[in-house]
């Protein structure tokens, strides 16, 4: 693989350096196990913004089941370059064919949104998600937003284990993302 060839020539340094555990969750975003609340209700208007500029609710066949906060700042592998991701969770009631077209609108709305916004909180950039209720996503750290709560708690680990196949995996998604935008 020409992409994994390419990362083993790179000195792997300034990728371990940034996969450390820390040893708490980040101070200026968790208070006491809960997600600050000042951020929280930032991260609320936030999602308000995005639906009522993208028009979002106007499908009466769309409800939004959740909004979760997730990835390394909701872990305790977050760094400087982290940043806020934030995932609209949504179900659509319609026909098959429907329900493809609006997907495929919420991705093109999403993008379009994070590229037109830069909406930062405690100085990391926040980054919308939309997916079905169907859509799996893997994560050891996920806070729901509407209801405040864990549910997923991460999980301290003392010792970083990177699985360098699922790294290159992720850097093999990304790379093809960034292709296919350009």
């Amino acid at each position: 693989n020409n992409l994994k060839e390419k990362l083993n020539k790179l000195d792997s340094n300034p990728i371990i350096k940034h996969a450390k555990i820390n040893k708490t969750l980040h101070p200026d975003i968790w208070k006491d196990g809960k997600l600050d609340p000042e951020v929280c209700e930032k991260l609320v208007g936030i999602v308000g913004f995005f639906l009522a500029e993208m028009n979002i609710e106007e499908f009466e066949n769309f409800k939004l089941e959740d909004v979760i906060f997730t990835g390394s700042l909701a872990n305790y592998t977050y760094t400087d370059y982290s940043d806020l991701d934030l995932h609209l969770i949504y179900s659509f009631s319609g026909d098959s064919e429907a329900e493809d077209i609006f997907i495929d609108l919420m991705l093109a709305k999403k993008t379009i949104w994070n590229l037109k916004n830069d909406i930062n909180i405690k100085n990391f950039e926040v980054e919308i998600y939309t997916q079905t209720m169907d859509e799996d996503h893997f994560s050891s750290g996920v806070y729901s937003i509407l209801d405040n709560k864990w549910i997923i708690r991460p999980v301290k680990r003392e010792e970083s284990n990177i699985d360098i196949n699922k790294l290159y995996q992720k850097v093999e998604i990304l790379s093809n993302m960034i292709d296919k935008a350009v």
